[in-house]
């Protein structure tokens, strides 16, 4: 008989500005929990993100429903440190204004500062089709940042 695991709601806010590209605002909801790793401690979760995009170089707007997830391991003998991935897809059908889709995705490592306050540094890459361009990266490379838990 295998014990039923523990799950919980997690939800997060974020907001990304860069200065050629323009900024993206998004809010999500996950369902997250044990992974059920062996060797590390690893959690998971599913869910969504609405994300709202002011693109400067195309001077379109648009907001998507994202839906994905996130993984994320820390080893055992240093349970400061982690190592996460996350990724969210919006197809046409769950992009809106002028979008035609979006795609986020995003690999980080951090360091546990204190319970609740997380530093990481990472890459990522953020896309978004419109009706009338091919597409817009909204973000690609290297970030540095703080993650609190209230």
């Amino acid at each position: 008989c295998r014990a039923r695991r523990h799950n919980e709601v997690s939800w997060n806010a974020r907001y990304m500005y860069n200065d050629d590209q323009g900024e993206v605002a998004g809010a999500g909801v996950h369902v997250a929990g044990d992974a059920g790793a062996t060797q590390l401690q690893v959690t998971a979760g599913v869910g969504a993100e609405l994300y709202w995009i002011d693109a400067d170089e195309s001077n379109e707007d648009a907001s998507a429903l994202g839906l994905g997830g996130w993984v994320r391991a820390v080893p055992p003998e240093y349970n400061r440190l982690s190592f996460e991935l996350r990724g969210h897809y919006a197809p046409k059908v769950l992009s809106f204004q002028d979008a035609d889709g979006y795609y986020g995705v995003e690999a980080r490592a951090g360091y546990d500062i204190l319970r609740q306050a997380h530093a990481y540094v990472g890459y990522r890459r953020m896309r978004v089709s419109f009706e009338d361009v091919s597409g817009e990266t909204l973000d690609s490379g290297f970030h540095v940042g703080l993650k609190m838990a209230f």
